[in-house]
C-alpha cells in the first residue's frame, strides 16, 4: 500500500507542476503576442511618418521646380501634380 501511495503523491505532485508549467507557457506566449503587436505598430508608425516625409520633400522639390520654370504651384496643371502626389502617397498608406 505505501509504494501505491507514494506512486499517487507523485503523480499529483507531477500533474501540479505540469498545471503550473502550462500556465507559465501561456502566459509568456501571451507576452510574446502583445510584444509582436506593439512591435508590428511601432513599425507602422515608423513607416507612416517616412512616407508622409518624402510626400512633403516630392511636394516641396516639385514647388521648386515650377517656381524655378516660373509656374505658380498654386492651381491648374502644378495644383494637379501636387495633388497627385499626394493621392499617389495615399494609395501606398495601408492604414487608410
Amino acid at each position: 500500500m505505501g509504494g501505491f501511495k507514494t506512486f499517487l503523491a507523485g503523480t499529483v505532485v507531477n500533474s501540479v507542476l505540469d498545471a503550473k508549467s502550462a500556465k507559465q507557457q501561456n502566459k509568456a506566449l501571451s507576452q510574446r503576442q502583445a510584444l509582436e503587436q506593439r512591435q508590428l505598430a511601432l513599425s507602422r508608425n515608423v513607416e507612416t511618418k517616412n512616407r508622409r516625409e518624402k510626400l512633403r520633400t516630392d511636394q516641396a522639390s516639385q514647388r521648386a521646380r515650377f517656381g524655378a520654370l516660373g509656374i505658380s504651384s498654386a492651381g491648374g496643371s502644378s495644383g494637379a501634380v501636387l495633388r497627385g502626389l499626394s493621392t499617389d502617397a495615399m494609395r501606398l498608406d495601408p492604414t487608410r
